[in-house]
């Protein structure tokens, strides 16, 4: 293939670029134009803008592909400080990785102007259908291990449910279970909310519960204790009872409800809003 100009690029007047292919784009001043630096990479030059514009389409890039913002107006000249890059299938990461790794924020827009709000920034799991799960909430840091090279595992430090699970008055029912392998321990803070219902009268309960467990050679230990809200109800009393069982290398949270009136409905809805653990701290629920 010839090297060279394979489109020149022009104006079709002083306001409307047209945007052509052509070699060294870099090269030519006073230019507007799509084109290849000298390292061949697709740039766009405009003197006042540029900007992709994309029907129905698909943006690709290689497993290795990177979107990065510079520190200038203009791109060509600039040093890239803002990434985001492919980590894993379904993971993007911010950031270059480095033996010195910087800092990195997501943020909201700001307010502009005097005396404006701030703007709020929502983070929420895939909404569900019908009866189905949606998804949850989760707060990961990482471990720390030996010295080496090989990165470290994840360990869950909350975990915000998103589906309510089902009781049944004066019944221990299980609506979480969470990992710990042998010689590790969890330590974890919920927040659980009863609701009960017979189509005519409500209560609600909320309780702060707080769960202890460690593995001994495969023997689990646990420990729980919590603290009930006031409780609101059109009628009656509402209590509940929280109980921690070791099962195998994991413990299950359960609760046993106790709403005065005979429920046609009754649910727990809860989120670990601490969790601490030695090991990646896997939560299941029910």
């Amino acid at each position: 293939m010839v090297s060279g100009t394979i489109l020149a690029t022009a104006k079709r007047s002083n306001t409307v670029p047209f945007f052509g292919l052509q070699n060294n784009l870099v090269n030519q001043t006073n230019t507007n134009g799509l084109g290849l630096d000298t390292n061949g990479n697709l740039i766009i030059i405009h003197s006042s803008f540029s900007r992709i514009v994309m029907g129905a389409g698909l943006l690709q890039l290689a497993a290795n592909g990177q979107l990065g913002f510079c520190n200038s107006n203009d791109a060509s000249a600039g040093t890239i400080d803002t990434l985001f890059v492919r980590e894993s299938a379904a993971v993007i990461q911010q950031g270059a990785d480095a033996a010195s790794p910087v800092a990195q924020k997501l943020k909201s827009c700001d307010g502009s102007g005097t005396d404006k709000d701030g703007a709020t920034y929502t983070f929420a799991g895939g909404l569900s259908t019908g009866t189905g799960r949606g998804g949850a909430l989760v707060w990961q840091t990482s471990l720390t291990s030996t010295t080496g090279s090989t990165a470290n595992s994840y360990s869950n430090r909350a975990y915000v449910s998103a589906k309510e699970v089902s009781i049944t008055k004066g019944s221990d029912v299980l609506f979480c279970n969470i990992a710990v392998a042998a010689s590790k321990y969890v330590g974890a803070i919920l927040s659980c909310t009863i609701s009960a219902t017979d189509g005519t009268d409500f209560q609600c309960l909320t309780s702060d519960v707080r769960v202890d467990a460690y593995n001994k050679a495969g023997t689990v230990a646990v420990g729980v204790s919590q603290t009930d809200g006031g409780g609101a109800k059109s009628t009656g009393t509402i209590a509940a009872t929280y109980t921690v069982v070791a099962n195998g290398a994991s413990v299950d949270i359960k609760v046993n409800a106790n709403p005065s009136i005979t429920p046609t409905t009754c649910k727990v809805k809860w989120a670990i809003v601490s969790l601490n653990s030695d090991d990646v701290g896997t939560v299941t629920p029910s």
